[in-house]
C-alpha cells in the first residue's frame, strides 16, 4: 500500500490510496485531443479519504466529491492543471511530503476498474462510492461510474449501472434505471439527480419514480411523472406479496440488484 497524509492545507483530507497496477498507453491518432495522448489504467483502487472533524454541526457530513476528482483527473498539455498522486514508501514510513509523484498531465483519461473509494470522518464512514469501473477525462469535470455502480452514505444507498459524479455541482446524476434504499422505503426510478448526501435535488429535471413503503401484508406504490407523462402523482399501485415470502425491505440487508 502507498499512502500521503498530506496536512499542509486547512480543510483538505489526509488520504490513503492502494492499487495493483497502473500503466499508461499512447491513446493512437484517433484521440480527440492531439495534445494529450496518453490513457492512464488503474486497477483494483482502494482510496481513503480521512476529513478534519468539523468546526459545526451543520457540515459533519459535507463530502466534496472534487477531492476525488483533484486527486486523479487528466488534464490536456496548457490546460489546467491535472491530478498530481502524492504517495509515501510503505517500506520506509517517513513522513516526507513526496516520495512518488505521478503527474497526470498529457492524459486523456483515465480508467479505474474497479474502484472503491470511501470517505472517513471521525472514524465514522460518510460515504462509499464503489463501481466496476470509473473513467475521468480531461475535457470534463464529471467522473463517470459504470457497471455495477453503489453509491451508500449514513442513511441511504443508490444503485445503478450508469451514475455520474457532477464534480462542479457537488452532485450524482443517474442515467438510466436506479434503486435508492433507505431505511423501511425503496425507492426505483428511472433518471435521477441526488446530492452528495444522496438527498433529491430540488432544481433537477423530473424523472420518473416508485415509491415502495413496507407493509405487514401490502406494498404500497406512488408514481411520480415525468415531463409529458399521463401519470397522476395520486394514482397508487397495491403489489400483494407471494404467499411465504420472507422478504425484508428495510435497510440494507436485502441483496437487490438491478
Amino acid at each position: 500500500m502507498a499512502w500521503r497524509r498530506n496536512g499542509h492545507v486547512v480543510g483538505e483530507p489526509d488520504y490513503r490510496i492502494a492499487f495493483d497496477n497502473l500503466r499508461a498507453e499512447h491513446a493512437g491518432p484517433a484521440s480527440p485531443e492531439p495534445a494529450a495522448r496518453n490513457v492512464v489504467h488503474i486497477e483494483n483502487l482502494d482510496l481513503i479519504f480521512e476529513r478534519p472533524s468539523p468546526a459545526c454541526d451543520e457540515v459533519r457530513d459535507h463530502v466534496r466529491l472534487g477531492d476525488f476528482h483533484d486527486l486523479l483527473a487528466p488534464a490536456s498539455i496548457g490546460c489546467s492543471p491535472a491530478g498530481l498522486l502524492g504517495m509515501l514508501d510503505e517500506s520506509t514510513r517517513e513522513p516526507m511530503d513526496l516520495a512518488v509523484a505521478i503527474d497526470l498531465t498529457d492524459t486523456s483519461e483515465v480508467r479505474i476498474r474497479p474502484m472503491d473509494w470511501r470517505v472517513l470522518q471521525e472514524d465514522a464512514t460518510v460515504l462509499r462510492v464503489h463501481c466496476t469501473e470509473a473513467r475521468l477525462r480531461c475535457e470534463t469535470s464529471e467522473v463517470v461510474l459504470q457497471g455495477r455502480a453503489t453509491v451508500t452514505t449514513g442513511h441511504a444507498m443508490l444503485e445503478g449501472g450508469h451514475l455520474r459524479m457532477d464534480v462542479r455541482n457537488n452532485r450524482f446524476l443517474v442515467d438510466g434505471l436506479y434503486l435508492l434504499t433507505r431505511p423501511g422505503d425503496m425507492q426505483i426510478g428511472f433518471g435521477g439527480c441526488f446530492d452528495a448526501g444522496l438527498n433529491p435535488v430540488a432544481d433537477a429535471p423530473a424523472s420518473f419514480v416508485i415509491h415502495l413503503a413496507t407493509g405487514e401484508a401490502q406494498f404500497a406504490t406512488s408514481l411520480q411523472p415525468v415531463d409529458g407523462a399521463n401519470v397522476s402523482p395520486a394514482d397508487t399501485v397495491m403489489i400483494q406479496p407471494e404467499e411465504g415470502s420472507t422478504e425484508n425491505l428495510d435497510g440494507f440487508n436485502n441483496e437487490t440488484s438491478i
